[in-house]
């Protein structure tokens, strides 16, 4: 009976005023909890950044083992391939090179700037080439770090067209659109992606296939 009388009387007269924050101090609040957060996060990663810096890296005896004999065999390889002769297969005029080793310690130089000057210095990047006999011959030096093959109209069509990126005003682009081709290869007469698939598959005029391979960004492939 008293509850119900307490109640009675709270309903029949002025509600209690509830407890209000001013808004000014809410929004204080939330800064401070930000710069927390934020102070917390920078404080962490220069801890790791610490530890990582005092942490020597040790390596052992053998791992410089392995690496010279990996060089050395990289060399013997290497000067087997002088006396082999290289012949470019008829109606090949175009091929595809992937990279799809990736080695964790150094490499010979000479591997090193073949790979560097055919843009291949990340894993799963492919390159279209020309089939030539010196294409082939640095093919056969960095064989252990690649795979590569004759691919057909198709291939390159589904190639260009999923994976295709070029470089247009300093800025990389999807190959997904017929007015970016035009464009870009609108003087050397290609206005779509199947005039740039059959420049690029027949190897046409060498101004026009340069321009093309030096436009196009090596194909990632997943």
């Amino acid at each position: 009976k008293q509850w119900y009388q307490r109640r009675v009387a709270i309903t029949a007269g002025e509600q209690p005023a509830l407890k209000t924050v001013p808004t000014a101090l809410l929004r204080k609040r939330k800064q401070l909890n930000k710069e927390r957060v934020a102070k917390a996060i920078e404080k962490k990663l220069k801890e790791t950044k610490k530890r990582q810096k005092g942490k020597t890296v040790f390596k052992r005896a053998e791992y410089f083992v392995n690496e010279h004999h990996k060089m050395k065999i990289d060399g013997l390889r290497i000067g087997r391939l002088k006396h082999r002769v290289v012949k470019v297969p008829e109606n090949v005029k175009l091929l595809f090179i992937m990279r799809i080793a990736k080695t964790p310690g150094k490499m010979p130089e000479r591997i090193r700037k073949i790979l560097q000057s055919l843009r291949l210095n990340t894993l799963h990047h492919g390159v279209l080439v020309e089939a030539t006999e010196s294409m082939i011959e640095k093919i056969r030096i960095v064989e252990p770090y690649i795979t590569w093959g004759y691919p057909s109209l198709r291939s390159v069509h589904d190639l260009v067209f999923k994976y295709g990126y070029g470089e247009v005003d300093g800025a990389k682009s999807a190959l997904s659109s017929n007015v970016l081709i035009e464009n870009q290869f609108g003087a050397q007469g290609m206005l779509c992606l199947e005039d740039l698939v059959k420049e690029l598959f027949n190897v046409g005029k060498k101004e026009k296939s340069t321009d093309c391979d030096s436009a196009l960004i090596p194909l990632l492939r997943s």
